[in-house]
């Protein structure tokens, strides 16, 4: 998966199913320092 544009709520969706038992979040850059996850939606 490739993001070529930021947007603060963007919504993506994998091109593949994906079946794990974790998710791991990783924040790699906030231009603020301070990140708020507001939604993590896993169906």
């Amino acid at each position: 998966m490739t993001v070529t544009k930021i947007v603060p709520h963007d919504y993506i969706e994998l091109k593949e199913p994906l079946y794990t038992r974790y998710l791991k979040y990783e924040n790699v850059h906030i231009p603020t320092g301070n990140v708020a996850l507001s939604e993590f939606r896993v169906l």
